[in-house]
């Protein structure tokens, strides 16, 4: 289980904001999967919006919640996670 929560009385910085800190934020959480065509049939069934981009060894596709937060769901070639 992953719980995520927002603090109302939180200001948000960007990255930029940040860096200037020497601090980092979190971009985006990622989620690997491992069935394509399962994962097609949801965006469609949900009518997702999503920006895909293919990667040397993976594919990822890129929704937002209804909070704003970018979500990446990654596919791996042969089911291998590697960064070479």
């Amino acid at each position: 289980m992953l719980c995520i929560y927002e603090r109302a009385d939180h200001k948000f910085e960007d990255s930029e904001q940040l860096g200037k800190r020497g601090l980092h934020g979190v971009a985006h959480l990622g989620l690997r999967i491992t069935d394509r065509q399962a994962w097609l049939q949801t965006v469609q069934t949900e009518n997702l919006d999503t920006y895909y981009w293919r990667y040397p060894h993976s594919e990822s596709w890129y929704v937002n919640d209804p909070t704003g937060w970018e979500i990446e769901v990654a596919l791996w070639d042969d089911d291998q996670v590697r960064f070479d």
